[in-house]
């Protein structure tokens, strides 16, 4: 699994970008209350500035005016430099900014007092110049340095923790999946629910066990239909089998117009027991098939040919075998007669005229066909069961069932086709062969 799609990744990203988000917006909090704090401070030391002046006054009118480096007073307006002059206007007593939402304007941070005078027509200015004194203290640098600090001080704890929770998070979770994973298909578990705590992962577990005893009850019902359905199917088989049996005994088998369709009917009634025999196998999923016999590709390749020749008669359709090597490989003949055997029947019936070619090579039989071709928005579904062409009066289960062999005995189906031009199926017998696909 992509650790980036999992669970805990999106677990340990929600506690990242919480803490982001919250580091942020406590930064701005700060930011924005260090800024009503600071204008505060210079307009109470202002005030108080301008209130000791004026005490000042009246027990001294010749009482120096405040002046530091970075508070100057001005009597008069006229007597304010131009700058704060076309600032200030004709404004009265009150404390004012050059700068901020509700400034002045000005190009400097300026913050203004201005008072009455006792005893006086003219108005005293305190200008306390903010932008010097940002400059000489440098204090928001500090403070956007400790600000950014602490945000990556609150990620790193959101993203340890996002880890920390995550894993005890996810910990049911991965126990309940090894729990399913380690299960045998012939004993699934039914007691999950019993395993874990009533809360999300119990109910899910619940549900795992109500879907494992219905697919319980499922796997039974379809294990006793093939038992009952091979048990049934075998007598038929049987009684077809004991009468072609008697018909080549009696007299009249002597005739040829009759020897050819019994023995026809003799190789459908042996096909027959070895398909039951196959699809026995293929319903055991846990039945390891030991081959005990090595497989002659060519001989069952040319059974099938005469078997499927007389579906040609009334076609204009040439078949043709092939022959450039002969092999062998240890597996069971009927299974990959079976296999060689559908595909056949396939290139037959999407066939109407043109050619039919079986080649036999060292690892794989090609049959190739001149027929209506698959179109290409059905060829990757072509091996799903029902999927069957137009012209198809099957239930599209052949080549289902030739991919199912495959999958099961470790053989490959390779399959090209164009619309129109035909289709070339490919079995490949031989694990170790990595010749590519022949083309059309």
């Amino acid at each position: 699994m992509i650790f980036r799609h999992s669970l805990r990744f999106r677990i340990i990203l929600s506690f990242a970008l919480f803490s982001i988000l919250l580091s942020v917006l406590f930064a701005l909090f700060i930011h924005w209350s260090v800024h009503i704090i600071e204008d505060a401070v210079y307009w109470e030391q202002l005030q108080y500035e301008a209130d000791q002046y004026i005490a000042a006054l009246r027990k001294n009118p010749a009482a120096p005016p405040p002046h530091s480096v970075f508070i100057q007073a001005y009597m008069g307006r006229e007597n304010l430099p131009s700058i704060l002059r076309q600032s200030i206007g004709l404004r009265g007593e009150g404390v004012y900014e050059t700068r901020g939402p509700f400034g002045l304007g000005g190009t400097e941070d300026y913050s203004i007092v201005v008072r009455v005078l006792p005893d006086r027509s003219e108005f005293l200015y305190i200008v306390y110049n903010i932008g010097l004194v940002k400059n000489v203290a440098n204090w928001r640098n500090m403070l956007y340095r400790i600000l950014l600090g602490g945000l990556v001080f609150v990620i790193l704890v959101g993203v340890c923790l996002g880890v920390a929770i995550s894993r005890r998070v996810i910990a049911p979770v991965t126990q309940l999946a090894a729990c399913i994973d380690h299960a045998a298909p012939e004993n699934p578990p039914l007691d999950l629910s019993t395993r874990f705590y009533q809360d999300e992962v119990g109910f899910l577990a619940k549900a795992f066990d109500n879907a494992m005893a219905r697919l319980g009850d499922f796997v039974e019902r379809e294990k006793q239909f093939t038992r009952d359905a091979s048990h049934e199917l075998r007598t038929p088989v049987a009684v077809v089998k004991g009468a072609v049996e008697l018909l080549t005994q009696s007299p009249e088998f002597q005739q040829k117009s009759i020897q050819r369709p019994v023995q026809r009917i003799a190789r459908a009634v042996n096909d027959m027991e070895r398909l039951i025999q196959t699809f026995l196998w293929l319903a055991r999923e846990n039945l390891e098939i030991v081959p005990e016999e090595q497989c002659l590709v060519l001989p069952l390749v040319e059974q099938c040919v005469e078997q499927y020749q007389p579906f040609l008669n009334g076609k204009a359709i040439a078949m043709k075998l092939i022959v450039e090597a002969q092999p062998s490989f240890p597996g069971l003949p009927t299974v990959f007669q079976i296999a060689v055997a559908n595909l056949l029947r396939n290139a037959i019936h999407y066939t109407t005229e043109g050619a039919i070619t079986i080649t036999v090579r060292s690892d794989r039989v090609v049959i190739t066909d001149t027929g209506m071709g698959i179109p290409a928005g059905d060829l990757e579904n072509i091996t799903s069961p029902y999927v069957r062409g137009k012209t198809s009066q099957g239930f599209g289960l052949g080549l289902a069932i030739v991919n199912r062999l495959c999958e099961r005995f470790g053989w490959r189906l390779c399959i090209q086709s164009h619309e129109n031009r035909g289709t070339c199926a490919e079995l490949i017998f031989s694990p170790y062969s990595n010749q590519t696909v022949s083309s059309l």
